[in-house]
């Protein structure tokens, strides 16, 4: 079953919303792992980078 889609062509559509906020807040990857780390989410800040960076369709 696939249980993921495109939105206008798009396979990434929350990488580039973390990416902004993080920049707003002025946060590192590495500052935003340690928040989320102490909320009970760990994303370790090579997944972060591969959040924000990657998925766009080809």
């Amino acid at each position: 079953m696939k249980n993921c889609g495109k939105y206008e062509d798009n396979l990434n559509l929350i990488g580039p919303i973390i990416r902004e906020k993080r920049k707003e807040k002025k946060m590192s990857l590495e500052s935003l792992s340690a928040k989320l780390l102490l909320l009970g989410v760990n994303i370790p800040v090579t997944s972060l980078h591969r959040i924000e960076n990657k998925f766009k369709a080809s």
